[in-house]
């Protein structure tokens, strides 16, 4: 029962060093989506960044990044490359904002802080999808627009 309590109790504090080592972090995400927002007039940039500052904070952010990123390695690798390519025509203005991929690292370290095992199994999905799509688009000659778009699209 102690070492119940003990394990407890330490995953707690463990969660509270991380909430307070990801302050920068949320600070920077937040300092970064109202740029994004203030500079574009894009509809679609705008609803992207807003989903992302709202959900930075959620618990149950890491495990659904989790879970598009398990699913996206399930998938072969002709049907990641035609999602990718339908991601790039129907949301053009995203792939245009070069800020997109700090805003994307800020999120996943914020909700990875919230919620630090599924984060860091969404770190180490994230880390295996990155391989396949390297690999698969050295092998078929796809561009990186595709990893970008692929990433954008499990946010």
């Amino acid at each position: 029962m102690n070492a119940l309590l003990l394990f407890v109790g330490g995953y707690f504090v463990v969660l509270a060093v991380l909430l307070v080592a990801a302050r920068p972090y949320r600070v920077r995400l937040v300092q970064l989506g109202t740029e994004i927002l203030n500079d574009t007039d894009s509809e679609d940039v705008r609803r992207q960044v807003r989903d992302m500052l709202r959900s930075a904070y959620s618990i149950r952010t890491a495990p659904v990044q989790l879970l598009s990123y398990c699913v996206l390695l399930y998938l072969p690798h002709y049907r990641l490359i035609a999602m990718a390519q339908e991601f790039v025509k129907e949301h053009d203005g995203l792939l245009q904002e070069q800020r997109f991929s700090e805003l994307f690292d800020l999120h996943r370290a914020s909700a990875a802080a919230v919620n630090p095992i599924f984060g860091a199994l969404a770190y180490l999905a994230k880390a295996a999808f990155r391989m396949k799509v390297r690999f698969y688009s050295r092998r078929y000659h796809a561009d990186r627009t595709q990893l970008k778009a692929l990433q954008m699209r499990t946010v």
